[in-house]
């Protein structure tokens, strides 16, 4: 019979995510790696969603909220090629 080979993986954390680490491992009565392990299988076996928690910036807001008027007003181009894109492109700059 094979046996699996292990190694070791580390990684970096603040003190605060440790620590929250740390009490969710105790609450179930087992050790931070124990849980980290189990974190990886899961991960392994049945993927992961990774959503970012990254927020807009004013300036993107602002140019969201301008497209969505514009959309709503009617006032959009409608880009089916290159040459089209090209050519609207061409027609910002001037």
């Amino acid at each position: 019979m094979n046996k699996a080979t292990s190694t070791t993986i580390s990684f970096n954390a603040t003190n605060d995510i440790k620590g929250r680490l740390q009490r969710i491992a105790d609450s179930y009565g087992i050790t931070i790696s124990d849980l980290m392990r189990m974190s990886a299988v899961q991960i392994v076996n049945r993927g992961i969603s990774i959503e970012p928690s990254i927020e807009p910036s004013d300036y993107l807001l602002s140019a969201m909220k301008s497209a969505e008027n514009d959309l709503q007003a009617g006032n959009t181009t409608s880009i089916s090629s290159a040459d089209d894109l090209t050519s609207h492109l061409a027609g910002l700059r001037k």
